[in-house]
């Protein structure tokens, strides 16, 4: 049986997602070509300046995209080839941001940072795959929100 839909998990993800892309290419000026290979960082060692405080915010910043591309996939797919797509275009998301950032010269593409939001997609995914049909998506919320809040638009605005 397949999760029910929620538009408000399509608009958290599309909302997640923007934030993620502007964070990452932030500040989208000064584009130049690189100097060099724009896939060279896949295969470089791993950078020897790095900060564990930054390693666990890439983690923590994909934790909702994997969680959020779940949820969203849930409704058309089974529970585990959802989050397994999920967490492949999480991670395709990343290395396309990555690789971006090449030509950005503020910016510093890393594998490290790609491993990271990889296992934080995954987690994320898990996550939403465990507790999304059943809590989420099962249509609680918004049984609860019926019964205790008069439907339509101008509820929903807070009007």
């Amino acid at each position: 049986m397949f999760a029910r839909r929620s538009p408000l998990v399509g608009y958290l993800t599309l909302a997640y997602l923007a934030l993620v892309v502007y964070t990452s290419l932030h500040p989208f000026s000064e584009w130049r070509a690189p100097a060099q290979e724009v896939r060279v960082f896949l295969t470089a060692p791993w950078p020897a300046y790095f900060t564990w405080t930054d390693l666990i915010i890439n983690v923590l910043a994909y934790v909702p995209v994997g969680a959020l591309l779940t949820l969203v996939l849930m409704p058309f797919l089974r529970g585990a080839t959802a989050a397994t797509l999920a967490t492949v275009l999480a991670i395709l998301m990343s290395l396309t941001i990555e690789v971006l950032q090449v030509f950005l010269p503020g910016r510093i593409p890393s594998n490290a940072d790609l491993l990271c939001n990889a296992f934080g997609a995954f987690l994320g995914a898990t996550l939403a795959f465990a507790i999304g049909g059943r809590g989420i998506l099962s249509g609680k919320l918004y049984r609860l929100r019926q019964r205790h809040f008069h439907s339509g638009i101008a509820v929903d605005l807070c009007f």
